[in-house]
């Protein structure tokens, strides 16, 4: 995705989970520093229009990339997190038993679940407090965290993993997708870009449709840098949460020069 990634804390009390400490608990979903830098990303995210046919391909895209990596089963019940619009939920949610799918952008969530209308086995949730996010309900198979760690902190990554590590079943996995690494830049998002729209024969219709939301994007990006994050420091972080990582060779979105990783619980 794409998460939308505005301040949790506005929202209800939050239960810790058993590998946080007391008092911890997720201020933003961000990495942004001032009040003024997270109003320019929920801008963003809450006026993002959904672009019917590129986000169909992108999830395409990640869902068969996904399929290479877990075998999805029909009796599954998977977690989406930072859900955005929700294509990859409603592709998600043809393979396995049961899909949830948050986003802590109203704009998000409404799409999500407008997207989602006529999929029985789809739940969009609406609060990072709901019992489906803090392990008061049935534990997830998978959990899926596309495009989103980018826009976390680094306090609030190692609280998410926590979290994400109770809301597992047992043999249960976390897929992180996208991950921005500190060498990233920002023209290597550009470059994956163009080159997978030419690909699929949409690179017009892409810049043109994409074009209109840069710059919106781009005062963002100047107010709230994207958070990186190297591969031992997630292993570290990883580890801290109980979960072992696996490092996939590849990314599972277009953009080749981010990575990806499976965590499982030790």
């Amino acid at each position: 995705m794409t998460l939308a990634r505005s301040d949790v804390s506005r929202e209800a009390s939050w239960t810790p989970p058993r590998h946080a400490t007391p008092d911890a608990r997720p201020e933003t979903l961000d990495a942004c520093a001032t009040d003024t830098a997270h109003d320019a990303w929920s801008t963003y995210w809450n006026t993002l229009p959904f672009r019917a046919e590129l986000c169909r391909l992108e999830a395409e895209d990640f869902v068969a990339r996904l399929a290479t990596v877990v075998a999805l089963q029909p009796t599954w019940r998977v977690l989406d997190f930072g859900c955005g619009f929700g294509t990859i939920t409603m592709l998600l949610a043809r393979a396995v038993g049961e899909v949830c799918a948050w986003d802590p952008s109203p704009s998000m969530r409404a799409w999500a679940q407008r997207n989602a209308v006529d999929r029985a086995n789809v739940q969009i949730v609406e609060r990072s407090s709901d019992r489906r996010l803090v392990g008061d309900a049935e534990p997830y198979d998978l959990i899926v965290v596309n495009s989103v760690i980018q826009y976390v902190s680094a306090r609030e990554r190692r609280l998410w993993l926590c979290r994400w590590r109770d809301l597992l079943a047992p043999g249960g996995r976390i897929v992180l997708s996208d991950l921005v690494s500190p060498r990233h830049h920002v023209w290597d998002d550009a470059v994956s870009l163009c080159r997978f729209y030419a690909q699929h024969g949409r690179l017009t219709d892409a810049l043109r449709q994409r074009l209109r939301d840069l710059g919106l994007y781009s005062r963002a990006r100047r107010m709230c840098r994207l958070s990186s994050v190297g591969r031992e420091e997630l292993r570290r972080d990883a580890a801290a949460a109980g979960l072992a990582m696996q490092l996939l060779a590849t990314n599972l979105t277009y953009r080749t020069h981010r990575t990806a990783a499976l965590l499982s619980a030790d």
